[in-house]
Parts: C-alpha cells; structure tokens; sequence
C-alpha cells in the first residue's frame, strides 16, 4: 500500500500461517517477515519479492523473531531463544553464517541497524520486568548503553540520520513514542491515553521520512524517565 492510501495487495496466500514483522530490504525489491505454523509454533524468517514471489526460507531461523535487514542488504540481525532466553543474531541472507552477538541471562529483542551497518540498537528485559536499550558493534561485540537500568524502553528504530526512537512507558501507564538525541533523550512524540509502538520504520521502509539530524553517535541518556 501507498504511504498515503489506497488499494492493499495482498502478498502472501499460504493457508494455516500467519506472516508477520515485515521488513523491507535497503533496495526495496524483497521483504523479510516472520511465519508462524499452525498451533502458533514459529516457522523462522522467510524472504520474498516485492510482489509476493520468490518466497525462501532463511535457514536456522526457527523460533526467531523480530527480522531487520541490514544497510547493505546482505545480512539480517534477528532474535531467537538460546537456554531459556533470546539472544541477537546476524546471518547473511542465506542463512549463513549465523553468528551470535549477545550472551547475557536477560532477553534480547528488537535489534535495529545503524546506517553503517557497523552497529545494532536492541531492547534488553530483565526479570524484573525493566526493558534498557543498548548498541552492540558488530565486528567488536562491544556493548554501550543508550538508555538507563529500571527503563521501561522498547522497539527501537535507527534513522538514517542516526537517531534512535523507541517506545516507553512512562508514568502515566500508557507507551509513548520518544526520541534519542546525541546528548540527552528529547521529549516524548506522543501522548494521550494510547499506546504507542513499533515505530513503523523498522518494519516499512521508513518512518523517519528523511535523514533527519547530521550524523552523531547515540550515547546514554541523562534521565530514566
């Protein structure tokens, strides 16, 4: 469907599976999405044309989640569970390599790319019930916050402009979209009685409408909210 409306086209046809968490690659000419199998169990990430075609399995995908092409269009960074708990991942298209990148006890979800493809914003719940984001370099592993412990942050978004928006929950018991800025996290996007979640960039092909703020590095923000 048009950014601005009209007819829908629906793309994929296979009975007794739902198709979710799309995710357009850098060129727009594939979709990455999830597939549940009957009884709900996760069928793992398959790949097909803009128009529904071509459909192909990413191999060792079973049980993932939350697929995000990479800048390149080469890889795809994704969730799936290791021992009780899941983890970040990137394969190249093919599936292969999968090469793990988290090994905490706490879950992992959520991973959204830089625009150099050189690191990876993901959200990580606790048990406590807290979710913090955090940025993971690829080649490194190294992990740097971006916002606080005891955060109730979700869903991250990276801008082509390197800005990061992500849901939270605040105070007030609803989920609001809000903003990470270089130095300190901006005021909250939306408000009112709603929630407010899956900043549609890293499942369409771009809520950031354009590249947005010059180039900066997202460090941690000064307030817990």
């Amino acid at each position: 469907m048009s950014p601005t409306g009209g007819a829908l086209v629906r793309l994929t046809h296979t009975p007794d599976v739902s198709d979710v968490m799309p995710s357009w690659s850098p060129d727009g000419k594939r979709v990455a999405f999830l597939r549940y199998g009957a009884g709900g169990a996760i069928n793992g990430i398959w790949t097909m044309n803009s128009k529904g075609g071509d459909l192909k399995s990413v191999p060792g995908t079973t049980d993932a989640s939350d697929p995000a092409w990479s800048p390149d269009g080469k890889r795809i960074a994704y969730s799936r569970p290791v021992d009780g708990q899941r983890e970040i991942y990137v394969a190249d298209v093919d599936g292969t390599p999968a090469t793990r990148l988290t090994h905490s006890p706490e879950d992992e979800f959520h991973p959204t790319w830089s625009p150099d493809g050189e690191n990876l914003a993901f959200s990580r719940a606790d048990a406590a019930g807290h979710s913090r984001l955090l940025r993971i370099q690829v080649s490194t592993l190294v992990q740097t916050p971006i916002t606080l412990s005891f955060s109730q942050d979700w869903t991250p978004d990276w801008s082509r402009g390197n800005r990061i928006v992500f849901s939270r929950a605040d105070g007030t018991g609803f989920t609001h979209l809000t903003p990470s800025a270089p130095t300190a996290r901006g005021p909250p996007l939306t408000s009112g009685q709603a929630n407010d979640k899956f900043p549609p960039g890293r499942r369409t092909a771009g809520s950031w409408s354009s590249p947005g703020a010059a180039p900066t590095t997202p460090t941690p923000s000064t307030s817990s909210g």
